[in-house]
């Protein structure tokens, strides 16, 4: 299919689409508008006609994240389960994803949020906005499980929920950095596991 017979929509979603994918491979610096351009099978006029610069497309990739979590699907689909249930349902297949890519790709590439705050939360203050307004809508998302639990008994009734979810998103971010280190799942399934039920109060 020709570029002129695609819908604007769906030549800024290529855009967007091959920029998450050489960002998460390679990094932001790494990646040229050439490149993106290339993987969206584009021509530069295409690009700056969506974007006025490489900037204005990682704020793109950051808000596509923003909108859509891998998690929030989970966490709807599994809603009969017990919330604690449905929250350490996440660490697992954040577990098996790991798994899932260091076998497709021999190695664990991060988690695409957590490489942009390494690698640009200094150097970009709007970019770092939006990796922060990121890190809340994730946190926001593991509330309603919490405050169930709380209402149901299985978390004193004294747990700050806000800050649970917080740390949760932080035990998050910490697991991706420890499996791009290790580049072994197990490693990640098990301390996973037990940093998540510390976090509850949950026996390990």
């Amino acid at each position: 299919m020709s570029e002129q017979t695609l819908s604007s929509e769906s030549t800024r979603d290529r855009i967007v689409r091959a920029a998450i994918e050489l960002f998460h491979t390679r990094s932001y610096t790494a990646v040229g508008v050439a490149e993106v351009c290339e993987a969206a099978a584009i021509n530069k006029g295409s690009f700056y006609h969506y974007f006025e610069s490489k900037e204005a497309v990682v704020l793109a990739v950051i808000d596509r994240f923003l909108a859509d979590p891998w998690f929030r699907g989970m966490l709807i689909a599994n809603a009969d389960a017990p919330p604690l249930e449905r929250i350490e349902g996440v660490f697992r297949e954040m577990g098996r994803r790991v798994g899932t890519l260091v076998e497709a790709n021999g190695s664990f590439p991060g988690c695409p949020i957590g490489n942009l705050v390494a690698e640009m939360s200094t150097q970009n203050e709007a970019v770092r906005m939006k990796l922060a307004e990121t890190y809340e809508t994730w946190s926001q998302l593991f509330e309603d499980p919490l405050r169930e639990a709380r209402r149901r008994g299985e978390l004193p009734a004294g747990t700050d929920v806000k800050v649970t979810a917080r740390a949760l998103v932080t035990v998050m971010q910490g697991l991706a950095l420890i499996a791009k280190a290790y580049n072994d799942p197990k490693k990640v399934q098990k301390v996973g596991r037990t940093l998540v039920r510390r976090v509850l109060g949950i026996e390990v």
